[in-house]
């Protein structure tokens, strides 16, 4: 008999394994460490729900690159990747390494570990999920391990329906639960807020065709900094920097009454976190021309704009609290109506992923 290890406790259920015969598994974060001590600590949260309760179901150790859990620090040891059969590379802002988008400093660190890796990844077995779309397969291919050959898994977000980040709606209305912040009990201090990233280039560096940071400038021009919150690099006046952690944001994100929701040119049809996010804090997500555009999640022909006008039309009709209100009530009920619980997404996952790890 061989030696029995106790799971991680990032995964622990009690459950024992044999560390002779099981496979060992690495769970990889390159570009910036990740909490995963709560589902809303970080973007990733819904791929690492998903991961963590995946990984209970087979007979695995499990260590980490990068990644924190509840009672274990981030630790970039090269010795877990080159141990490891399987490696789950988590990955949501990759493409901004490439195309000169991140600060020198962040960007170096980043570069650094990504050569140390380069050494000993050919001929590895790596899943790919993917937070972010410009994060490509062929990315990972051509440019993150151009030159090695390791044997490249790649799931999108949108690989699930009407996409994982759905689970953050359900992360965000427990949190909000749990800390007896309702919906409505806080005064809307603003009658439009966003947050994020400007993606004004491409993968390859070449300009890219996404307009959001054009139209969001104009839409602040409009409302002023007193009846619009900005964070993140979006615009270059925002009001504050991005906050990782979404349990901090969600102040901000239940003190407006709407939001505006994009995705990258060419993926029109796909439902992206702002719509669920925005939902789960009461806002009403309004869209971009054709954000959604089979109509998979949203609810309401209403949210459409195809104008700055549009939008600010809009935005000014939901300064009636009221009126707010019962948009989202209507769009909610809709979304629930269309979208199945947590288990459905961890099977999903599951299903995708499980394979790889028999």
């Amino acid at each position: 008999m061989g030696i029995m290890m106790k799971y991680s406790d990032w995964i622990d259920d009690g459950k024992e394994v044999k560390e002779d015969t099981c496979k060992r598994v690495c769970l990889v974060k390159v570009t910036n460490n990740d909490d995963t001590s709560q589902d809303l600590s970080c973007l990733m949260g819904p791929w690492y729900y998903v991961i963590k309760n995946v990984l209970k179901r087979y007979d695995i150790k499990v260590s980490y690159y990068g990644i924190s859990g509840r009672d274990f620090g981030a630790t970039h040891d090269i010795g877990d990747i080159v141990n490891a059969d399987l490696v789950i590379w988590f990955t949501d802002r990759e493409y901004r390494f490439h195309n000169d988008t991140m600060s020198p400093a962040i960007e170096e660190k980043v570069l650094g570990r990504l050569a140390e890796i380069n050494g000993v990844i050919d001929g590895k077995e790596i899943i790919i999920l993917s937070n972010e779309p410009a994060d490509t397969l062929e990315l990972f291919r051509d440019v993150v391990f151009a030159g090695r050959k390791p044997k490249l898994h790649y799931i999108l977000e949108s690989d699930f329906v009407p996409s994982i980040q759905t689970l953050r709606y359900y992360f965000i209305k427990e949190h909000l639960e749990l800390v007896n912040r309702f919906l409505d009990d806080g005064e809307r201090k603003y009658d439009f807020c966003y947050y994020g990233t400007a993606k004004s280039k491409n993968n390859d560096g070449t300009k890219s065709t996404d307009e959001r940071a054009l139209i969001l400038r104009q839409i602040r021009k409009e409302l002023g900094r007193k009846r619009s919150l900005y964070m993140g690099s979006i615009i270059s006046n925002s009001d504050r920097g991005y906050r990782n952690d979404s349990t901090e944001l969600m102040l901000d994100l239940t003190s407006a009454n709407a939001t505006l929701c994009f995705v990258w040119p060419g993926r029109e049809k796909y439902v992206t976190a702002r719509y669920q996010e925005a939902l789960a804090c009461g806002m009403v997500p309004l869209l971009w021309k054709d954000f959604d555009s089979e109509n998979t999640a949203c609810g309401d022909a209403w949210l459409r704009c195809r104008s700055v006008g549009d939008v600010l039309s809009k935005v000014e009709a939901l300064r009636d609290d009221e009126f707010r209100k019962r948009m989202v009530s209507k769009l909610t009920v809709d979304f629930e109506s269309k979208v199945l619980p947590k288990e459905h997404f961890i099977n999903e996952c599951d299903r995708m992923v499980g394979k790889y790890l028999i």
